[in-house]
């Protein structure tokens, strides 16, 4: 393999962090080369990344090979490591036309849920010793998309991978729905496409569809176009209700929501949909339950005079969500008569009595659901 130099460099394991920030160096240096292994539950990040790497192969697509599971052997992996890179003269006439002057292109080889695991003793000892002395020319990814039902198959071969030396280890997983740096990524694609949407909405947009980066650019893209069709370029929370596909955790509040605010055909409407999904009915009473516990929770420190900030760092529930717990609460007394049980402890006490049903009962559990809502909800 003329005109290739081999490097040796001992990496120790870091954070995914610290492995993040090299990989975009790496990328931000235009010296990507090197071994990476891409795995967690967040596609959207790894494919961007993956992206950012082919970029570096001189615009060739002869300079990007990709190895599936079901072609997958060492021989074909070495040999796809073994080929020099292909130079691009799409746009030259002449062979000394081609500039030579920049970076020289990188070979990417995405191994894409390949199973390691199952190379026999040989192929693994030569596979350590390949990651050992790599070919400084090529780009090699292990990539594992999220896959429940593959998870501890994969699990087996990144086992194997951790264990060779230069194997940048990422994992990307998503980011918390509350989180800045999410907010400021769907707030910059509207602003991309030049449609208005506040914080409040965005908060709203992400409570409802969740945060896996693939949906939720996907959701964009709809609202987006919605907006402009109607030549209105501002999104509000009434459109991402008409045009989203909301989430299973989104309709569970939704259950929950329309319980609490006395709203039952809210709460019936979502339960509706998520009987049409085959949500498990355990499940979902869970939810109304932990809701329930999480309200009386509240109500307890609040009836000692404690505030929004005091009761959040008590209990470790998040400031705004005790503040809707408060908007909440109040409604409920509002609702109570005078000489009236404690609403909460009303609350409780119903779905305390359903507890046993649903997990004993010969009836139809989403008949009992309906029932209990029922009740909840006078």
């Amino acid at each position: 393999m003329a005109g290739y130099s081999y490097y040796k460099k001992k990496q120790t394991k870091s954070s995914d962090n610290e492995n993040l920030s090299e990989l975009k160096a790496r990328i931000k240096e235009k010296s990507p080369a090197g071994i990476y292994l891409f795995r967690g539950e967040e596609e959207y990040m790894k494919r961007f990344y993956f992206s950012e790497l082919c970029k570096s192969s001189g615009d060739s697509d002869s300079n990007v090979n990709v190895i599936d599971a079901e072609d997958f052997s060492y021989e074909r992996l070495l040999d796809a490591v073994n080929t020099a890179p292909a130079i691009d003269y799409s746009d030259s006439f002449f062979a000394d036309e081609v500039d030579f002057s920049g970076p020289p292109a990188i070979r990417v080889i995405k191994a894409d849920g390949v199973p390691i695991d199952k190379m026999n003793d040989k192929e693994k000892s030569d596979l350590a010793r390949l990651c050992e002395y790599f070919p400084s020319g090529v780009c090699l990814v292990f990539y594992y998309s999220h896959n429940p039902k593959k998870e501890s198959e994969y699990a087996k071969s990144v086992k194997v991978l951790s264990k060779c030396e230069n194997v940048l280890e990422i994992q990307f997983d998503h980011e918390s729905p509350t989180s800045p740096s999410l907010k400021k990524w769907v707030k910059r694609h509207f602003d991309a496409k030049k449609i208005v949407i506040d914080a409040a909405s965005v908060d709203y947009f992400i409570e409802a569809v969740g945060n896996d980066m693939c949906t939720l650019i996907s959701e964009i893209e709809k609202l987006c176009a919605y907006a402009l069709c109607r030549e209105l370029p501002t999104v509000y929370n009434e459109d991402i209700d008409f045009v989203c596909i909301r989430n299973t955790q989104a309709r569970l509040d939704d259950v929950s929501k329309g319980i609490f605010d006395g709203d039952y055909g809210r709460a019936m409407a979502a339960l509706s949909v998520l009987k049409a999904e085959k949500e498990s009915e355990i499940y979902i009473f869970g939810a109304i339950s932990n809701k329930a516990s999480e309200l009386y929770t509240v109500d307890y420190y609040k009836s000692l005079g404690m505030n929004i900030a005091e009761i959040s760092a008590k209990t470790g529930i998040r400031d705004f969500v005790v503040k809707n717990d408060f908007r909440i609460l109040s409604n409920l007394y509002a609702r109570t008569k005078n000489g009236a049980p404690n609403p909460c402890e009303r609350i409780v006490r119903i779905i305390s009595s359903y507890d046993e049903k649903m997990k004993s009962s010969a009836v139809n559990k989403y008949l009992l659901l309906e029932n209990m809502i029922f009740r909840l909800c006078r």
